[in-house]
């Protein structure tokens, strides 16, 4: 819990659901202001600003699926 608040991170991720739930309760026992989150979590939190940012750019790219049917 030190290395974390020195470290001044706002957001901890961990694809561990054991770690996660003793993160948590170490930042709520340290008082530490950081939102514990799963690794899927921040990956699809990071996958919805790209999605947002190809849009701004070229909104016919968003949505499209190059993958064949099967």
């Amino acid at each position: 819990m030190a290395a974390i608040q020195k470290s001044g991170a706002r957001i901890v991720a961990t694809a561990c659901p054991g770690c996660m739930i003793q993160l948590m309760d170490g930042a709520r026992r340290f008082g530490l202001d950081v939102e514990v989150v799963h690794l899927g979590q921040l990956m699809a939190a990071g996958t919805a600003g790209a999605e947002s940012a190809a849009h701004r750019h070229c909104p016919a790219a968003v949505g499209h699926n190059h993958r064949q049917a099967a």
